[in-house]
């Protein structure tokens, strides 16, 4: 069975020498500058990433062919479902392990705190998805407030 080993969400990731995986600016949260938090709780936006989540993929057993589908499941604070990606094939035909990327160009925000990108497997063949073991977690937070709107007394002072 091909099995899940890791994920995670960055900036950038490229094939780099010897086949190694150079992955640049990993995300753990982000600070949303500009929007109110009745703004986001009204309907929700959507906000603008460029990031691209990283999962790598292997075979138990490493001379057996194996496929599968993946997907990526965006929930929101509290759990509720905020949308899909994929589904994406992981084909395991030639070599025992293999590097997966999807591009996260835009993520609904309903609300400031902790979404998760749960990743999930299946068979070929129209299976149940399942929870291959990999989830991301990421906080969104409202960007801090500059030194001067925050204290009054901190504006610069003009000559």
């Amino acid at each position: 069975m091909a099995r899940h080993r890791w994920s995670l969400l960055c900036h950038e990731a490229r094939e780099g020498q010897g086949n190694n995986l150079d992955l640049t600016g990993v995300v753990d949260e982000l600070h949303v500058g500009g929007v109110p938090g009745e703004a986001i709780e009204g309907g929700g936006i959507a906000i603008s990433t460029n990031l691209t989540v990283v999962s790598v993929w292997h075979r138990d057993v490493w001379d057996v062919p194996e496929h599968l589908e993946m997907r990526l499941v965006f929930l929101d604070p509290s759990g509720d479902e905020l949308g899909v990606t994929g589904p994406s094939q992981v084909n395991l035909p030639q070599y025992p392990v293999v590097r997966m990327m999807a591009k996260v160009e835009l993520l609904p925000l309903h609300r400031y705190g902790v979404y998760t990108i749960r990743v999930e497997r299946r068979s070929n063949g129209g299976a149940p998805w399942v929870n291959a073991g990999g989830e991301i977690t990421l906080g969104i937070w409202a960007a801090p407030a500059p030194a001067a709107q925050l204290n009054p007394q901190l504006e610069p002072k003009r000559a």
